[in-house]
């Protein structure tokens, strides 16, 4: 899978979901023979170029066109979902990002990581993907790939967590421990499922909103 890559009249989107996330490469979970086909999973992705809808996607990948050598500003919502029937952990997810291209770093000849905030999850669960009830501690992240081009220093970092799938929230405490890293520790309920937001913001105006429904489980043990 390729980065979202600006290139001279054109650039490349790509935030692909249930990938692994680890640095350096990136992935989406295809079907086996006892998964769905991916064809099962929903998929829209919806772009802004300079505050106008530009394009609507039901992959989570879009090319712009006829674009010109300047700053721009772009706007990404994805959202993706998949039958809670089968796949017990982040049945959906939704994600707007806010990108602040600054121009291109080498005219045409240019090919530019841009500047699209990454969000990273530490949480320690056993292998079913269930953590114990009652007092949680996880960290999170909120970085950029590290030659992207424009992008800014992460000012502010915040976590949400949601018992209900989203529709109430509790805003968590979190402090910095260092690389990009936050940590935070709350009091979930003993059985159940966590859903987890994160708010991130960089100097240079790029933001990212990040919403993981049942991003883990809960249960006594």
């Amino acid at each position: 899978f390729w980065s979202s890559t600006r290139y001279s009249g054109f650039l490349q989107l790509n935030v692909q979901p249930w990938s692994d996330g680890g640095v350096g490469h990136a992935g989406y979970i295809q079907r086996d023979d006892f998964t769905p086909k991916p064809s099962d999973d929903v998929r829209l992705l919806k772009v802004w170029q300079d505050g106008v809808l530009v394009k609507t996607s039901d992959w989570a990948s879009a090319t712009l066109s006829d674009l010109p050598d300047g700053p721009l500003k772009l706007r990404m919502d994805l959202t993706v979902t998949r039958d809670k029937k089968v796949w017990t952990f982040s049945p959906k997810t939704h994600t707007v990002w806010n990108v602040r291209s600054p121009g291109l770093s080498k005219g045409i000849d240019s090919v530019d990581l841009l500047p699209v905030l990454q969000v990273g999850y530490d949480v320690t669960t056993d292998l079913a993907g269930y953590a114990r009830g009652g007092k949680q501690a996880l960290r999170f992240s909120v970085t950029h790939l590290s030659d992207a081009y424009g992008k800014g220093t992460v000012r502010s970092a915040a976590l949400w967590v949601s018992y209900d799938d989203g529709r109430h929230w509790i805003a968590v405490t979190s402090k910095a421990v260092g690389s990009g890293w936050y940590a935070a520790s709350f009091t979930a309920p003993r059985s159940g499922y966590v859903t987890l937001r994160v708010k991130g913001r960089d100097s240079a105006g790029n933001t990212v909103t990040q919403d993981v429904v049942r991003a883990y489980g809960l249960r006594a043990r």
